[in-house]
């Protein structure tokens, strides 16, 4: 298991009241709020911010809307992302130096909310909104010259904002995407940040929204808020470490008690799954699960660093063969050896448990020589697969192969087993002496010692002995020979014989 940043989309409704986190924000004015001009319902423009500044002469926009109660303003800022129809090429950005720089020896909570600006004059939407962090503050001269860098923070699911989940309305801003990620950083001497698109025009993704004319210019403009980088320590093992399956197989994430006043939120690359900590799955695939935990008593601002974690379960296919491929079961006579297991893959291995009464326990498809004394029994067997990375994982349980013995009186001779050994101590174990038959309606048997004096016998295929002489006395150890005539199912006699050793 291992700590590990990823990006998840959360649509989120924009409160109307400003709260204010505990945490320190490495972002002096996450909100646009330092303002050197007077406040709304005079005009905010984007030169007027005392800290956020404009890395390449572009011309940003800065909206208000108001809170149901005055004088609270909240602030939001907007950027062309693309913009081909005035200029191929041109970008807004918007950057700011952080209160300190940041560690590299350090975790970062990084989230900011973004949506689309929708009207009827921009027709495409792209995924590609992005923060850099950088050690020099970027200065370009010319108007809107693009920025070329590798940012740190990427929309890397590639979610288009369009009108179909998101949208503008005047002075209620309630579509936006939240945007989440855990961030360490590769350098320790990063303390600017800017938002923006840093691809070029060539190898932006763009989706046209326009579906009756396809009339798309390549303009994309998005506004931004509440920008948050938050130093904090992750805590680990909330989830399983990284762990294999086959498939089929259903496994709990997580074997840790939920927390009193904890949020508990799974999610994969497509989205949320659960709240529920120990969440139950059984994935068709290879699947990477994420979890986010925060604390909902100090959490209220929806602005604390969650702790995240993550496990990746590893999916292992396999084939039956020999078998009923949805019961993994064969059914067969006493006696019978038939082949049943996995269907062989390259550079996997197999080891089979038990490995009673099997040709070998470490082959794909092993043979299983059922005793004919077997009858009406169920044998089952576990296998465990490892695949070509040393992952591993167990058909057992449900998944486990079942051999079901039958009996089958057309197709077995008479038979009668003489165990040679037998231990009649009172343990509980091995006590008495009984014979295992097959297609055997009766029989009488005779018991011997080494001078030929009989010392006792027991008649029917339920009959025993329990070590006693003819008097009730306990026979002495030693070898001891049975004499057996039988009545088969066929009406026919037969005759038997063998020796036990008692101890």
């Amino acid at each position: 298991m291992k700590i590990s940043w990823a990006i998840f989309f959360i649509l989120t409704f924009t409160s109307s009241v400003l709260k204010v986190c505990a945490q320190v924000n490495l972002v002096p004015d996450p909100n646009f709020q330092n303002i050197n001009t007077p406040v709304p319902p005079n005009v905010v423009t984007y030169n007027s911010l005392t800290n956020w500044f404009n890395p390449n002469n572009g011309t940003p926009d800065l909206y208000y809307y108001s809170c149901q109660i005055v004088p609270c303003y909240s602030y939001y800022i907007g950027l062309w992302l693309t913009q081909k129809s005035q200029r191929e090429n041109i970008r807004e950005y918007a950057g700011i130096k952080l209160t300190k720089k940041l560690n590299i020896n350090k975790k970062y909570f990084i989230s900011y909310f973004t949506t689309r600006f929708d009207n009827e004059n921009l027709k495409e939407s792209t995924s590609s909104n992005s923060l850099l962090f950088s050690s020099d503050s970027i200065r370009i001269s010319g108007f809107g010259f693009p920025i070329y860098r590798q940012s740190q923070i990427n929309n890397n699911l590639s979610v288009f904002l369009d009108s179909s989940n998101e949208g503008w309305i005047q002075n209620q801003l309630t579509y936006w995407y939240k945007i989440q990620s855990v961030y360490t950083p590769d350098s320790g001497n990063y303390q600017f940040m800017y938002v923006g698109n840093f691809l070029s025009d060539s190898v932006t993704p763009l989706k046209c929204l326009d579906t009756i004319g396809n009339n798309c210019k390549g303009d994309t403009y998005y506004l931004f808020r509440d920008f948050n980088v938050i130093e904090f320590t992750p805590i680990e093992n909330y989830a399983l470490n990284d762990t294999a399956v086959c498939i089929g197989q259903s496994i709990s994430l997580s074997n840790e008690q939920s927390q009193s006043g904890h949020t508990y939120s799974w999610y994969t690359k497509d989205g949320f799954l659960s709240s529920n900590l120990n969440l139950l799955v059984k994935p068709l695939q290879t699947t990477k699960y994420y979890l986010y935990t925060t604390d909902s008593v100090n959490n209220i601002c929806d602005c604390n660093p969650p702790v995240l974690d993550s496990v990746t379960v590893t999916v292992i296919n396999y084939d039956v063969a020999g078998v009923n491929a949805i019961t993994q079961e064969r059914s067969l006579c006493s006696g019978d050896t038939v082949q049943f297991g996995i269907v062989e893959r390259s550079g996997y291995s197999y080891q089979w448990q038990p490995s009673n009464y099997l040709s070998s326990d470490t082959v794909a498809q092993p043979f299983v020589q059922v005793p004919w004394y077997l009858e009406n029994n169920i044998l089952t067997y576990n296998v465990t697969i490892t695949n070509t990375q040393n992952q591993s994982c167990t058909l057992n349980n449900d998944l486990a192969f079942k051999i079901v013995v039958n009996f089958c009186p057309d197709s077995l001779e008479p038979q009668i087993y003489i165990p040679n050994v037998f231990t009649p101590n009172g343990d509980g174990e091995n006590d008495v002496f009984k014979l295992i038959t097959q297609n055997i309606k009766d029989l009488k048997a005779e018991v011997y010692n080494r001078w030929g004096i009989r010392v006792n016998s027991f008649s029917g295929v339920n009959g025993n002995w329990q070590g006693k002489t003819i008097a009730g006395d306990s026979a002495p150890t030693g070898i001891y020979y049975v004499i057996i005539t039988a009545e088969g199912m066929d009406k026919k006699t037969y005759h038997y014989s063998g020796y036990v050793h008692l101890y």
